[in-house]
């Protein structure tokens, strides 16, 4: 917002002196107006602005604008205007005025008496990306980039409109106000600028469009961009947004040779610049996973189950362990492999019952139907996890079906479809509620 402390009405400094009876002897155009009059208007916006009184001094310097437009002390405080215009938030009016202010200072600016005028150069400024934080005002903006102004203010300015565009979704005018910034910009801030406009916009602009489920167009602005002067920190974020998104789309080749580069890349890094390794190394090994590279996901397992990085991706990791050890047919060990997710003090709650679940599944299909009810029971009686809670009462009900407790089944079926009617488990439910309740009524 603008301080109250330094809106001042701008001819002040125009102005010297109030007391004379006639105007001092500006070249500026002016027209002649009672003294008195001019005076009596003056001083009642300036008492108003002191008192941060803004209604009443804009009250009092619109007439007097209007009454004296001519007169410079009145086309120079129409800054004091708009500023007073802007912390009413009467943004419009105050943009409109800003532009007439503006163009005043174009004209004038070139005038013997243009020194004067770059005493507010900075305000005008101030006051223009306000106007631009608040409305659209790019025509406002240019004015100001086309004044003589100092040259850190207008880069200033085009760097704020080009951000401001850029939270209101406009990607391609962000870039062209960025572009113009970046001429402005001081010699050691072009590489940070150019930096930023290159890769760092890009990049979260198409998280935007990813997040907005436009995940095409996402990996059409990220193919656009060139990676080989790209500093590693973006490159590293641009090809794990690339993977992310091919993964979503069932690209998993594509999205596996990202990952696996983004692990060679790594190799070549110190240890406190490859945070990111673990999360990759998982995404990478799901991708293994679901393209049945059995072999190549278990030895990644084993290599990230044996690295000190990899923290709270060791149950996910098991996870993934567990799931290639029951598509071999390897049940036993899929229990084990469980048995030490539920060992462990370190994983989350939802680990835990998320292991509890998959446990019940691996007993279900060794037949052990009895053993698997005593797995999804924990998972049936909380209620911080539906997901996993609606699988295991399916799961568990078709248990007790196929133990021959039609009642027991009956009952979980039907509470399963009360609880969580839109699910697919329910869906199931609803399916095998259809055959066996007619036969238990």
């Amino acid at each position: 917002m603008i301080k109250k402390s330094r809106v001042c009405l701008a001819c002040l400094l125009f102005w010297p002196s109030l007391s004379s009876a006639q105007p001092p002897n500006l070249p500026l155009s002016a027209l002649d107006a009672p003294a008195e009059s001019q005076e009596a208007i003056y001083k009642k916006a300036s008492l108003a602005i002191a008192q941060e009184q803004y209604p009443v001094a804009i009250a009092a310097l619109e007439e007097l604008h209007a009454r004296f437009e001519g007169w410079p002390p009145a086309q120079i405080s129409q800054l004091s205007l708009a500023e007073c215009l802007a912390i009413e938030g009467r943004w419009d009016d105050a943009l409109q005025v800003t532009e007439r202010w503006l163009e005043f200072l174009a004209k004038h600016s070139k005038d013997d008496e243009g020194e004067l005028l770059e005493d507010y150069w900075e305000r005008s400024a101030h006051l223009v990306q306000i106007l631009c934080q608040q409305r659209d005002s790019d025509t406002c903006a240019k004015k100001f980039l086309l004044l003589a102004a100092p040259q850190e203010l207008r880069f200033s300015t085009a760097n704020l409109c080009g951000e401001q565009h850029f939270q209101r979704g406009r990607y391609e005018l962000a870039r062209s106000w960025l572009a113009t910034a970046f001429e402005l910009a001081p010699e050691q801030q072009k590489a940070d600028l150019l930096q930023h406009i290159d890769y760092d916009l890009p990049l979260v602009w198409a998280s935007k469009l990813y997040l907005n489920n436009q995940p095409k167009q996402a990996l059409e602005l990220l193919r656009t961009l060139e990676l080989v002067h790209a500093p590693v920190t973006q490159r590293i974020a641009i090809w794990f947004l690339q993977a992310e998104i091919l993964a979503t789309e069932h690209q998993n080749e594509a999205a596996s040779r990202i990952y696996i580069d983004l692990l060679a890349l790594a190799e070549s890094l110190p240890i406190d610049q490859i945070a990111w390794m673990p999360t990759v190394q998982l995404r990478l090994a799901g991708l293994f996973v679901i393209q049945k590279r059995y072999a190549e996901a278990r030895s990644l397992i084993n290599t990230a189950l044996s690295d000190d990085l990899a923290g709270g991706a060791d149950a996910e990791m098991l996870f993934l362990l567990a799931r290639i050890q029951v598509a071999e047919i390897q049940l036993n060990q899929a229990l084990e492999t469980l048995t030490t997710i539920l060992a462990s003090n370190n994983n989350s709650a939802e680990h835990r019952f998320r292991a509890q679940w998959m446990s019940g599944e691996v007993n279900f299909l060794k037949g052990n139907h009895a053993q698997a009810i005593v797995y999804y029971n924990p998972v049936c009686e909380q209620g911080d996890f539906p997901h996993w809670q609606s699988q295991a009462l399916l799961q568990r009900a078709k248990c007790h079906e196929l133990l021959g407790n039609q009642e027991a089944a009956l009952a979980d079926y039907e509470l399963l479809v009360e609880r969580f009617p839109k699910s697919e488990p329910a869906a199931a439910s609803s399916a095998r509620l259809a055959v066996i309740k007619p036969s238990v009524y």
